[in-house]
């Protein structure tokens, strides 16, 4: 993905130490959530240059990024619901290389104990609100 937040990305591609993104190993699988795909897509100011250090190893192929449908649905939503379907395709075409990863109950356990969607702790998106109920209901 070409953006600003390339620029002025604060770690450089290969972080301080010459590791991948965040102390990931070369070709380690990585399930991205929402906000840091529209956070790299809308050249965010502050948070978009905490992320594209991922997407950038994903672009040389040292990592994987796969996606869940629910993320998709809502990395997509936003363009569509304001009838911007020129910039819904951009992003379509922008995520489209990620590989997709089933919500299983098998996966989910991976996520336990995930933090609970309290006041303090709201669960920012529809993912990991089902993530939380899914656990609620496989934990109980």
């Amino acid at each position: 993905m070409v953006t600003k937040a390339r620029a002025v990305a604060a770690v450089p591609p290969g972080g301080p130490t010459g590791s991948l993104w965040g102390g990931l190993s070369d070709g380690d699988l990585v399930v991205v959530d929402t906000a840091p795909q529209i956070y790299v897509l809308e050249d965010h100011v502050q948070f978009a240059p905490l992320f594209i250090g991922l997407f950038e190893a994903c672009e040389r192929a040292q990592l994987r990024i796969a996606v869940t449908t629910i993320s998709l649905a809502e990395v997509l939503v936003g363009p569509f619901k304001r009838g911007q379907e020129a910039l819904a395709k951009r992003y379509e075409k922008a995520i489209g290389g990620f590989e997709l990863a089933a919500l299983t109950p098998e996966r989910l356990r991976v996520f336990h104990p995930c933090p609970p969607c309290t006041p303090k702790h709201p669960g920012s998106s529809l993912q990991m609100r089902a993530i939380a109920r899914a656990m609620a209901v496989l934990c109980a």
